[in-house]
């Protein structure tokens, strides 16, 4: 049991409760029988006594209801004979203390070895003579002590067998080979083994994946159609990360909060077995997909980090985001060196390649953390080649022109890989080269970077013509005014870190930037205002799961260039706003590369508590051999 799929198998089989009592239950809410029942059906079985059963609009359950210690049955045939299944289920571990004090299996399986056949024939509707066979199975979705229980296995067997039956035991590992194989069988519906009232989220999600894969016939009009319907089905079904979790979900009990998480982590599984199948793997949209519910996971394991499952769940799709991004890195060595790098033929390329630069990137240094984080130095070092590439070559003139000041979500994680990775030489060259494109379209007189603008993608057709026009100088009354460069996180950033490492401010810069300094052309604002947001109180119950963008303080801040003594007295200030921020919980736990993923997928403009020192002489973490 070592691929991924068989890994969130076995986490969402473990999760299951012997009985969902979820008044939704099992239309939007499974458990191990329901799960047994699939399986069931994927391998032939007639299912004759379902765990659950509908009488109109209620809901019953058959689970250990009169069966005489049997919770499901199911039959096949030897030849014209039939077999007859007999299940009994039990939920977690057996282990020799509460496989006789606290499961009643020993009970169960007393009363199932004395069923008369009558009650097995009425259960097969065959005449009284007919011939048939029985098998009885336990199953129980967690660990059996081998060593303790054989012994009482073997006596169980024994009983059974002597009547000519047969006894079988099936444990979680038997359960995520068996659905393993189900789930790879042909013809076989991945999406069937979430309850029925997920399935066609789950449907919606593959089926636009597979479109993705289909790349040569999919416009590009189509692409941001497809991830927009993506985005809404996520957002729909995906049972963590919500204010109001879906679905009814209790998430501060333990066992409903794990089975969210394994219903999410699954979910990923199947999605990147589609992805893996195709000729073109859409890595990208996969991505964005495991990233999202990575945050929501997130924001589970920071309210209850002590919560076992929870936090299984979380390491697993924080190694799959990783490998996702892995083959990511592997695949942009093809544009190494190339003239065009990342760039794409379209009419709105002049803004959809800088904010697709920045969100590449982004997401390669977010990776490289969480490849820091999970003890992975031989990714950290591969991904953190890809960085630096994306930040040298040619494919990176889309970072060099920031057309939104919402990127510095991306510069402030990219700015703290290369730091740890000790190259801030390369950091501070990119933010050199962002301050001087700034300063040629103020002195051309073209608007900077808007603040209005997200950096997301795919950009819709409205916000991409809309920049593409003002950012080309194209500018007219309607669509200035959405586009200002008026106050401006980023330049503050820029300018402090510039400060920092270089020691001096270029006097044209100041003189371009600050107020009453320059004469500004009738559609440039005159004046940059030079800002830092500084987060509200609640910060960690709201980092993973929203935008927080419009709560928290912003704070204006002078600068002037005059003396180098005015010069650093403004980075200091710059610095110790930032510094003025508590730990997060996702820190604390050594997964501080979450809270560098959430601030990309939420947009969040922080400069994370561990991340203010700017000094290249020191670092917020000593380096060693696996250190980035």
């Amino acid at each position: 049991m070592s691929s991924p799929l068989s890994r969130q198998l076995d986490l969402y089989i473990r999760s299951l409760a012997e009985r969902e009592q979820s008044r939704d239950a099992p239309h939007n809410r499974q458990d191990l029988g329901t799960l047994l029942t699939w399986l069931l059906q994927a391998q032939g079985h007639r299912v004759l006594v379902p765990a659950y059963r509908y009488d109109g609009p209620k809901r019953s359950s058959n689970v250990g209801y009169a069966q005489g210690g049997v919770d499901l049955f199911s039959c096949t045939c030897d030849g014209d004979v039939p077999r007859l299944f007999r299940f009994t289920l039990k939920q977690g571990n057996l282990t020799t203390k509460n496989a006789y004090d606290k499961s009643d299996l020993a009970p169960d399986l007393s009363r199932i070895l004395s069923r008369p056949d009558e009650q097995d024939r009425w259960v097969l509707g065959i005449p009284k003579d007919a011939p048939f066979t029985t098998t009885t199975v336990v199953v129980h979705n967690g660990n059996f002590e081998a060593e303790h229980l054989a012994p009482m296995r073997e006596r169980w067997r024994n009983a059974f067998e002597a009547d000519g039956n047969r006894f079988e035991w099936w444990d979680a590992e038997s359960l995520v080979d068996q659905a393993c194989v189900a789930l790879g069988s042909e013809g076989e519906d991945p999406t069937s083994i979430f309850p029925p009232g997920v399935q066609p989220f789950v449907s919606l999600v593959l089926d636009g994946l597979r479109v993705y894969a289909r790349e040569a016939e999919v416009g590009a009009r189509q692409h941001s159609d497809l991830m927009r319907r993506l985005a809404f089905a996520l957002a729909h079904w995906l049972p963590v990360g919500t204010s109001e979790p879906q679905r009814g979900f209790d998430l501060k009990k333990k066992s409903q909060a794990a089975r969210a998480v394994a219903e999410v982590t699954l979910f990923t599984a199947l999605a990147e077995r589609v992805v893996r199948t195709a000729d073109d793997p859409p890595w990208l949209e996969l991505a964005s997909i495991v990233e999202r519910c990575l945050c929501g996971v997130v924001a589970l394991s920071a309210q209850h980090p002590k919560w076992t499952r929870v936090r299984e769940g979380l390491e697993l799709l924080a190694h799959q985001l990783v490998d996702i991004w892995v083959s990511i890195a592997e695949a942009l060595g093809s544009v190494d060196g190339v003239v065009d790098g990342l760039a794409q033929l379209g009419h709105s390329e002049v803004v959809d390649y800088p904010i697709r630069s920045w969100w590449m990137a982004g997401r390669v240094a977010a990776a490289a953390r969480l490849a820091r984080d999970l003890g992975r130095p031989e990714h950290v070092v591969l991904l953190v080649k890809a960085l630096e590439s994306l930040v040298t070559t040619s494919a990176a003139a889309g970072l060099r022109a920031p057309v939104t000041d919402d990127v510095v979500a991306e510069l402030v994680v990219i700015v703290e890989v290369l730091q740890h990775a000790e190259r801030l030489d390369v950091a501070s060259d990119l933010v050199s080269q962002i301050l001087e494109r700034l300063y040629l379209r103020r002195a051309m007189g073209l608007p900077g970077p808007s603040t209005w603008h997200r950096a997301l993608m795919p950009l819709d057709g409205r916000t991409a013509g809309e920049l593409a026009a003002v950012w080309s100088g194209d500018v007219d009354d309607r669509s200035s005014h959405r586009f200002t460069d008026e106050g401006s996180l980023l330049l503050t950033l820029c300018i402090a870190w510039h400060v920092r490492w270089s020691g001096e401010v270029l006097r044209e810069l100041w003189e371009t930037f600050l107020p009453g300094r320059t004469k500004a052309s009738p559609n440039v604002v005159s004046e940059v205002a030079l800002q830092l947001w500084c987060p509200p109180e609640d910060l960690w119950s709201r980092w993973y799961r929203e935008e927080i963008t419009d709560a928290g303080v912003v704070h204006l801040l002078t600068a002037d260039p005059d003396t180098d003594s005015n010069l650093e007295s403004f980075a200091s200030e710059v610095e110790a706003k930032l510094a003025d921020v508590p730990p997060s919980p996702m820190e604390e736990r050594g997964m501080a590369g979450a809270d560098a993923l959430a601030s990309l997928v939420w947009r969040h403009p922080l400069l994370l508590r561990q991340w203010v020192d700017l000094d290249p002489m020191g670092s917020a973490v000593e380096p060693t051999d696996d250190t980035i």
